[in-house]
């Protein structure tokens, strides 16, 4: 999985999915405590602490809401890396056709998509993201030995080993 892992197939899911369910539990001891402390206590500060703790309750409910659909996608990114890893690798003499790069961006940051087109002895043009440095190395119309990996009609790049 590691291996999976450098080049590109696991995101920040998983850990995301993590870091929720424990915020999660924090907010939720937090607002547990708070409401033991304000019945275990006689000075009549129940109003001030109710609000406290509604804030730590609700916000429990919003992160427990949140983190279920990121639980469920790092469940299934994890699933798809680890059986990745086991599919067999398939290696054919291509052609380079086209190399696209994509960016894309948000109020988070960019991200960047390499892809390059390779056809195929068949005539069949697929197109496989690759990492940066492969990208730069690989040039247009090479002819070379690709080692890729498919999964569910997709193809992954493992290597691309031109001719001289």
């Amino acid at each position: 999985m590691e291996n999976l892992k450098k080049r590109g197939y696991l995101s920040f899911w998983p850990i995301l999915s993590t870091a929720t369910i424990i915020m999660t539990g924090i907010f939720f001891a937090m607002s547990i405590y708070l409401f033991i402390d304000t019945l275990s206590s006689s000075d009549g500060t129940f109003a001030d602490a109710a609000s406290e703790m509604a804030v730590f309750a609700l916000v429990s409910v919003l992160m427990f809401a949140l983190g279920i659909p990121i639980f469920f996608r790092a469940r299934d990114e994890v699933i798809a890396a680890t059986t990745l890893s086991y599919a067999p690798k398939h290696q054919e003499v291509v052609r380079v056709v086209a190399k696209t790069l994509q960016v894309a961006g948000s109020i988070y940051g960019t991200e960047t998509t390499h892809t390059i087109a390779f056809e195929f002895p068949s005539g069949v043009r697929e197109a496989i993201e690759v990492g940066s440095k492969q990208y730069s190395v690989v040039g247009e119309s090479e002819v070379g030995l690709l080692t890729y990996k498919r999964r569910k009609e997709r193809l992954y790049f493992v290597s691309f080993e031109p001719f001289c």
